[in-house]
């Protein structure tokens, strides 16, 4: 799951990954390999696809900033 805050309202979303919850660091936000269960490989992955998606998600809001302030400049 993922969560978003924009204009103080929070939205959540799937992002159809999981993992072993003891393999999850709460506090940095990445998956670590805690109970010897999940592989390397899958951690490594499965932070790589999160990083991604932190990605495109500053990318989308980057591009309405842009968008919402020049719309505020042609109009006004």
């Amino acid at each position: 799951m993922a969560r978003i805050t924009v204009d103080g309202e929070t939205k959540q979303f799937s992002t159809k990954k999981t993992i072993l919850p003891e393999d999850w660091d709460i506090k940095s936000g990445r998956a670590v390999n805690k109970s010897g269960k999940s592989t390397s490989a899958k951690i490594s992955k499965l932070n790589k696809e999160l990083d991604d998606l932190r990605g495109q998600i500053s990318i989308q809001y980057n591009y309405l900033l842009l968008f919402v302030k020049w719309t505020d400049i042609y109009f006004y």
